[in-house]
């Protein structure tokens, strides 16, 4: 064979090769760009961890008695704005604030408490899109215990959490 003849050839399969490399360049610095730059909200996972460690934490509302806690059961009268503060470790911090609602199984309140009232009040912007806060209603049919006997009852807590982005 002739060495004039294979130059050519070779030159087509190096551009060929180096055309292909760059394309796989391209794309994977797209990927990686793409993967880089996208935002995770964590907003709603945040909400409704708040919400299970109040009601199945050991040391927030649970009912407990000398035994042991039970876990979805409440206590009215460990609902109040210290104890969840203490619980939640919401002391001093401006990045959730919640209302909680006990009714009993007729629909008639029983108890309430609001906790960070300066973020809950930023509730108002909840339907609203590009806010700085995000809104979350958990509702939970529960037992409740009122000191001496155990009812049936309905918990709504509404969470309200400033984004990350925005704080």
């Amino acid at each position: 064979m002739n060495k004039k003849a294979q130059v050519p050839g070779r030159v087509a399969l190096w551009v060929y090769r180096l055309l292909m490399l760059s394309i796989y360049i391209v794309v994977i610095y797209v990927m990686i760009s793409t993967y880089l730059a996208r935002s995770v909200q964590t907003n709603e996972i945040e909400n409704n961890v708040l919400f299970s460690r109040l009601l199945y934490g050991g040391n927030c509302i649970t009912y407990t008695d000398e035994l042991k806690s039970y876990p979805g059961i409440i206590d009215i009268n460990k609902i109040n704005d210290v104890n969840l503060n203490k619980c939640l470790y919401l002391e001093g911090k401006d990045i959730q604030g919640f209302h909680l609602k006990l009714f009993d199984k007729a629909g008639a309140l029983i108890k309430e408490v609001e906790v960070n009232k300066d973020v809950f009040s930023q509730n108002v912007l909840c339907n609203i899109k590009n806010t700085k806060v995000s809104c979350n209603n958990n509702k939970e049919y529960v037992l409740y215990y009122d000191g001496r006997n155990f009812f049936n009852g309905i918990l709504n807590v509404d969470v309200v959490t400033i984004n990350e982005q925005k704080r």
